[in-house]
């Protein structure tokens, strides 16, 4: 399965929230861990969209 990392802006975007409400979200627990490379957040679109789905 392929899929592209997202960045954080990417992601809220696609969720159609903040970036401040994503980082609340994933705080609590409630959203995918990120991935983190060095120390930059992605998330991965394949399960981003699982959670979506799931929603």
């Amino acid at each position: 399965m392929t899929y592209e990392l997202l960045s954080k802006q990417e992601t809220a975007d696609l969720l159609k929230i903040s970036s401040v409400s994503l980082d609340r979200i994933r705080r609590r627990g409630e959203f995918i861990q990120p991935t983190m490379i060095g120390r930059t957040i992605k998330f991965r679109s394949d399960r981003v969209k699982e959670w979506l789905d799931s929603k």
